[in-house]
């Protein structure tokens, strides 16, 4: 989260949440949200992802399960985050603000 968020543009507003601090807050008028997520909670992310999706946002899901298993997280998402963020964030920003996410 803190990673994603330092490589964001500054024009892009972004609020960073972790589950064990604060619970989820499902009523936002953010238009994109990313999970980042290990194997073992890959159950718990698709369902946050399917709540999102189903309120009309845009998910991303990322973090090292999704790297290693794209065929599996990519039906729970509506794009994923594969490999080190460094590499791959910047574009992906850069397509949700021309809304061409890929």
């Amino acid at each position: 989260g803190l990673l994603l968020a330092g490589m964001t543009p500054p024009e892009v507003e972004v609020e960073v949440l972790h589950e064990m601090v604060r619970p989820i807050e499902y009523d936002t008028d953010a238009d994109y949200i990313a999970i980042s997520f290990m194997d073992y909670l890959a159950p718990h992310a698709y369902e946050v992802a399917a709540r999102f999706r189903a309120l009309g946002k845009t998910v991303v899901g990322g973090g090292k399960f999704a790297s290693t298993h794209p065929e599996e997280v990519q039906p729970h998402f509506d794009a994923i985050l594969v490999g080190e963020a460094q590499g791959v964030w910047p574009q992906m920003v850069r397509d949700m603000l021309a809304g061409t996410l890929k």
